[in-house]
């Protein structure tokens, strides 16, 4: 048995082939036939359906495949390879500097924090008057305040740069 994650366009399927006749797409079972006509084409069967595939190039990891006379491009990769790329994604994104804007017009009161302290979701940050109430600005997410973009008794308007978070 073995189990990929394949892409065509947008659309991502796993694939579990469980023997030379069954596959598995995300769990729907199928049966097939395929057969190699010659070089890089191949007749697949699924149900009564006939796909005709023909492996036109390969460009890094990516097929470039001609399935009934309509070009894909595809990528293949092992289940543990894809939630890697995942991962190293994810915690790209994470490294990425986050902009909080103020969420009204007001006065800046107190500042709470510094550049440089680690923040959590939820810590207080700021204080912003407005309308003659005070409102404790909180972080939206964890992480380092890279630098503040305002300064005490500084008035705000809605959507200011208060201040950045990495």
């Amino acid at each position: 048995m073995s189990k990929v994650i394949v892409k065509i366009g947008e659309k991502k399927k796993t694939i579990t082939i469980n023997n030379n006749s069954k596959v598995a797409i995300d769990k729907k079972k199928y049966t097939y036939e395929l057969t190699h006509l010659h070089s890089s084409t191949y007749l697949l069967k699924v149900k009564d359906q006939f796909f005709k595939i023909y492996f036109l190039e390969k460009k890094g990891e990516k097929y470039v495949l001609s399935i009934n006379g309509e070009k894909f491009i595809s990528s293949s990769k092992s289940p543990l390879k894809e939630r890697a790329e995942e991962l190293v994604a994810k915690q790209n994104l994470d490294n990425v500097t986050k902009i909080l804007k103020a969420p009204m017009p007001g006065m800046v009161l107190e500042i709470i924090i510094n550049a440089g302290d680690k923040v959590n979701k939820g810590d207080n940050l700021l204080i912003l008057e407005s309308m003659k109430m005070e409102n404790t600005i909180k972080s939206p997410f964890s992480g380092t305040v890279k630098e503040i973009f305002v300064e005490k008794n500084s008035p705000v308007e809605k959507d200011t740069k208060i201040l950045s978070i990495v």
